[in-house]
């Protein structure tokens, strides 16, 4: 062997070992502060070290189709040593991972370089099987090579099959058509394997970094690693245009760019085609240049969404159900109240109803000024109130929370004072979460509207106001996330963070929203109900347990009445059954159980019509009115009648079958005589 060789070899050991021990000296610093901030910290041991092994694996290996069952098996030997190298501060396991990763990839790449030669079997001779649980590792190396012809050809059919809405003329022009579609979907398929291959920080600090997260999220699902990156620069971006497609992006732990929140009056909503939980796939800017996010940049893709001069853009979503869809938006110009709290009044019988829809508990944290969704809310509450309203509804539908101090003041506004919560950190201290101001703003008949959307403050709220009886929950269970995060530094170089859990909540029973969520008095079926995550399927979620209950005074009206007729109301109503039967069929679509799809035209397109049929039920069911009247309110009225975002927001009111439930409920609970609402102060 040449010294120079040698040299080499030895040059790449070094730089590896010293790799390594960076990382072990960051895991260290990152155990440290977990074990000195976190609500929990768990031990390093043999649970930790096979969660960590099971879950990396699966974020780098999702479909379990990359390794075969030999590396698989070669990686596993480190499932019960983790916990022991980390202790030792040895992290020469990750070049095992990084190794066996970059080959796969390369193998992955070199058969799918090969397959681009070859003409695919598009005749159903080979099938493809679909789960919603993951394979086992059970690939032998000299199959992969069928493996990914069949993938190659059934995403070929899937895109091919979205191309036109007859199977016959699609099977008239195939042969054009999928010579058209295979040049692209070859070229996105390698253009994915090379980001992976070659991410931006490198293939080494790729695999670090989802380890690290890995490690975090250990102790529970809300605590995770984050590098200061790019994602950074891109979330930073959400502030600087003037121009604005109406959406609210997130980068995911995948690197994955999710919308986050549809703003009304915007172009998204205005399209009616995009929702909260879609990911994009695919930007295209003004020019017609398409870029996948996948293997783009994120300041590259930053550029594209949140820049003046790319004024229309198309974007391609993944939808819930694994539907594509390609949207094109022209940006506008819109204002920052525009994702406020706002109130419309709502007629449904005879009563008058305001409407509350809050999106989230947001708060100005920069000037810690007294300027949040509470405020917002009580001076919509004061209009409302003007028009002589019968009852209220919040809205918390979708709410993934946000400030608890914006929680703790909206509770305020409609009890006279008292306890709201009890929030208890890692050394079992309780601080009591209070409303000290006497007097409610308004105490009038309430509902409050929560789905499995609502999370974290938004299950705050509904479970004050459900403990002190002060308002009628209505919708489907909560998420079920009662537990407080800050965002630390590492260290002094302030690149890596860790978000951290530092509390959790309990209600003022005694009880917790943790795991269990927030049961509504009246169930109504929800779509999307039964394949919303939830804290319950998390692996790592933390318990649910109890706490001293803290005394309190509540209303001594419940309205069971109202309660029971709604409930029953619910059960006989069709579009509610409509709702239900659809979330089944969302549900099942889902899970696909689909067996063995032969890969040709007609199984793959009979698919993907399922899905796009479904995906038509779920607009109209959206877009249903209800025969609610909706009406804006205050001074801007007649203005806002007019304006877009107005418009959005009464159209999107007067399809809300929710709130045209809670509007009937409201009117039962005026219809009770002797029950009045009374609000009592805190207990001795």
């Amino acid at each position: 062997m040449g010294k120079h060789l040698v040299a080499l070899l030895l040059l790449s050991f070094v730089a590896k070992a010293q790799t390594n021990g960076q990382t072990c000296e960051l895991l260290g610093k990152i155990d440290d502060l977990i074990k000195r901030e976190h609500f929990r910290p768990k031990p390093i041991d043999d649970s930790l070290s096979a969660f960590v092994f099971d879950r990396f694996i699966d974020t780098i290996d999702e479909d379990h189709a990359l390794f075969t069952k030999t590396e698989y098996d070669s990686l596993r030997l480190h499932r019960l040593t983790l916990d022991d190298d980390i202790r030792q501060r040895n992290c020469e396991f990750l070049s095992d991972f990084v190794t066996a990763y970059r080959r796969a990839l390369q193998r992955k790449r070199d058969i799918i370089l090969s397959l681009q030669s070859q003409p695919l079997d598009y005749t159903g001779k080979d099938s493809m099987r679909f789960s919603k649980d993951p394979y086992p590792f059970d690939l032998e190396a000299a199959k992969m090579h069928d493996v990914w012809r069949k993938r190659m050809a059934f995403d070929m059919l899937q895109d091919i099959s979205q191309q036109a809405t007859s199977v016959d003329s699609l099977r008239q022009h195939f042969s054009a058509i999928e010579k058209a579609t295979n040049a692209r979907v070859f070229e996105s398929t390698l253009c994915r394997i090379n980001s992976e291959l070659e991410p931006r920080n490198g293939l080494e600090m790729q695999l670090r970094n989802d380890f690290l997260n890995v490690f975090c999220q250990y102790f529970d699902p809300h605590t995770n690693y984050f590098f200061l990156d790019e994602k950074m620069s891109f979330m930073s971006g959400l502030s600087t245009s003037n121009l604005s497609l109406g959406l609210e992006f997130s980068v995911n732990e995948k690197s994955e760019v999710i919308i986050v929140d549809v703003i009304p009056g915007g172009p998204a909503a205005k399209s009616k085609l995009l929702e909260k939980d879609d990911q994009v796939i695919k930007v295209s800017d003004v020019s017609g240049r398409e870029f996948i996010v996948s293997c783009t940049s994120l300041e590259t893709i930053g550029d594209i969404i949140y820049s003046d001069a790319n004024k229309d853009v198309l974007l391609t979503v993944k939808k819930k159900n694994g539907a594509l869809l390609d949207v094109r938006l022209r940006k506008q110009v819109m204002k920052a109240t525009e994702n406020s709290v706002y109130g419309l009044l709502a007629e449904e019988g005879q009563s008058r109803i305001g409407y509350l829809k809050i999106p989230s508990f947001y708060s100005d944290f920069e000037t810690y000024s007294s300027h949040g969704c509470a405020e917002d809310a009580f001076k919509e509450i004061e209009k409302l109130k003007k028009e002589n309203i019968d009852g209220l509804v919040i809205d918390l539908m979708d709410n993934g929370g946000g400030s608890m101090e914006e929680a703790v003041r909206l509770a305020g506004l409609f009890i006279d004072s008292g306890p709201i919560a009890v929030a208890v950190n890692r050394n079992r201290v309780q601080d009591i979460m209070r409303d000290y101001v006497p007097g409610a703003v308004y105490s009038g008949p309430l509902i409050v509207l929560i789905n499995g959307g609502s999370a974290s403050a938004s299950e705050f709220f509904a479970a004050a106001m459900q403990d002190y009886n002060r308002a009628i929950i209505a919708g489907a269970n909560s998420l079920g996330k009662a537990t407080v995060q800050v965002v630390l530094p590492v260290d002094e170089t302030q690149q890596d963070f860790v978000k951290t859990t530092i509390e959790k909540f309990y209600r003022i029973t005694g009880q917790s929203a943790q795991i269990n969520g927030v049961t509504p008095d009246v169930k109504m079926p929800v779509l999307y109900d039964q394949i919303t995550p939830r804290e319950k399927n998390e692996k790592t979620a933390m318990p649910s347990d109890l706490n001293v209950q803290v005394p309190f005074r509540k209303s001594t009206s419940g309205f069971p009445g109202a309660i029971a007729q709604s409930n029953q109301r619910v059960k006989n109503n069709a579009r509610f059954n409509g709702i239900a039967a659809l979330d089944h069929e969302i549900t099942a679509l889902y899970d696909r159980p689909l067996g063995a799809l032969a890969i040709k035209l007609e199984d793959v397109f009979a698919l993907m019509k399922r899905v796009d049929g479904v995906w038509k039920k779920i607009k109209i069911e959206s877009e249903k009115p209800t025969g609610c009247k909706v009406s804006v309110i205050g001074k801007k009225a007649k203005r806002e009648k007019t304006d877009a975002v107005g418009q959005q927001k009464i159209q999107e009111a007067a399809s809300n079958v929710y709130l045209q439930e809670a509007a009937r409920i409201i009117g039962d609970m005026k219809n009770q005589p002797g029950r009045p609402i009374r609000i009592g102060k805190t207990g001795e």
